[in-house]
C-alpha cells in the first residue's frame, strides 16, 4: 500500500471519530436538558404543593359538602386528608337516624374512604370504605364505573360488643359472619347476594305484642337472600337454632322493596317453628295461644307480614 492510500485512510478514520464525538456529546446535551427540565418540573409542582394551602382548600370544600347533605347534619370531631392513598378520615363520628333510616344514631371512632387502586370488574376505580369503632375495624370494598358501583362486604366477624359501640345497645349475644356483594346503578338496587351466620348467637329479652320473651340461646343462626332485580329481596334460608335449642326456627320469605321509603318495604316470612316443652312450661299463655293451633309433632306454622318497621308476627 503507497503513502498516499494510507493517508486516505487515516483521514476517513479521523472524520468518523470526530463524527462519533459529536453524536455522543449531541446526545449527552439533549439528554441533560430533558433532565434538567424534568428536576425543573418536579421543584415547580413542589413548590406549588408545600406553600400553596392545597390540603386546607381540600378539607374545607369536604367539609362543606358535609355540612350540605339533606335531612342529615353529621357530627365529627376533626378531618383528614391523605395524599399517598388518596382519601378522608372523619373522627369520632355520629350519623343520626335521619341518614339511615334507623331509629337511633349511629356512632364510629373513625370513618374513611381511600382510593386503592384500579378495579376490573367493573372496570374504574376501587375504593375501600373503612368504619372503627374503639375495639374493631370494619372494610368494606367499592368498585365503582361510570354506569354502576359494586360494593363487595368480605367475610367480615360483628360482635355484640361492636353493635353496642355503634348503635348504644347490644340486641345480640355472639358474634356473627357477614359476607356480600351488591351492585347498584346511581341510587337503584340491581342485585344483592349475602350470608350472614353464627355458632354462639342469642338474643337479650324481646317484647312482641306485649309478650315479653326471655334471653334465648339459639347458638346457631343462618341467613341466606338475593335479590336479581333489586326490587324483590327473597330470603333462601333463615334458621334460628338447633336441635338443642329451646325454640328451633326454619322460614324463608321475601321483601319487597321500596326505594324511597326503606322502612315502608313490605315484609312476607313464612316457616315453621318448634317450642322445648322447657319453654312451655314456663309460659300458660302461650300454651292457651298454641291449643287452638295446628302442629305436626310439635311443630308449628307461622308467618310474619307487614312494613318492615312493624311487621306482625302470627301462628297458623
Amino acid at each position: 500500500m503507497n503513502f498516499k492510500s494510507m493517508t486516505s485512510l487515516e483521514e476517513m478514520h479521523s472524520k468518523q471519530t470526530t463524527a462519533q464525538v459529536s453524536d455522543d456529546i449531541y446526545q449527552f446535551e439533549r439528554s441533560f436538558t430533558f433532565k434538567l427540565y424534568l428536576m425543573a418540573g418536579v421543584f415547580f409542582f413542589l413548590g406549588i404543593f408545600f406553600n400553596f394551602p392545597l390540603r386546607n382548600f381540600i378539607e374545607q370544600k369536604l367539609n362543606q359538602a358535609l355540612a350540605t347533605i339533606p335531612n342529615c347534619p353529621l357530627i365529627y370531631k376533626s378531618l383528614d386528608v391523605t395524599y399517598l392513598f388518596p382519601g378522608a378520615y372523619l373522627q369520632s363520628v355520629t350519623i343520626p337516624g335521619s341518614c339511615t333510616g334507623l331509629p337511633h344514631e349511629l356512632k364510629f371512632k373513625e370513618l374513611g374512604v381511600h382510593l386503592v387502586g384500579p378495579s376490573f370488574i367493573p372496570p374504574g376505580l376501587r375504593i375501600r370504605l373503612k368504619g372503627k369503632s374503639n375495639t374493631k375495624e370494619v372494610n368494606f370494598y367499592l368498585s365503582q364505573s361510570i354506569s354502576k358501583s359494586v360494593l363487595k362486604i368480605p367475610k367480615t366477624e360483628i360482635t355484640a360488643g361492636l353493635l353496642t359501640e355503634i348503635i348504644g345497645h347490644g340486641p345480640m349475644k355472639g358474634t356473627v359472619t357477614l359476607e356480600g356483594l351488591a351492585e347498584f346503578s346511581k341510587k337503584n338496587l340491581l342485585k344483592l347476594d349475602f350470608i350472614v351466620s353464627s355458632e354462639n348467637f342469642a338474643l337479650y329479652p324481646m317484647n312482641i305484642q306485649s309478650f315479653i320473651l326471655p334471653e334465648i340461646n339459639f347458638a346457631t343462626l343462618l341467613l341466606k337472600a338475593h335479590s336479581d332485580n333489586g326490587k324483590l329481596i327473597t330470603f333462601d334460608a333463615l334458621n334460628l337454632g338447633g336441635p338443642n335449642s329451646i325454640i328451633q326456627i326454619n322460614a324463608q320469605g321475601r321483601l319487597w322493596l321500596n326505594p324511597t321509603a326503606f322502612t315502608t318495604s313490605s315484609l312476607d316470612i313464612n316457616g315453621n317453628v318448634k317450642f322445648k316443652q322447657a319453654f312451655l312450661d314456663q309460659f300458660s299463655i302461650l300454651n292457651l295461644l298454641l291449643a287452638s293451633k295446628q302442629n305436626n309433632n310439635g311443630v308449628y306454622r307461622f308467618s310474619v307480614k307487614g312494613p318492615l318497621s312493624s311487621p306482625t308476627p302470627s301462628l297458623l
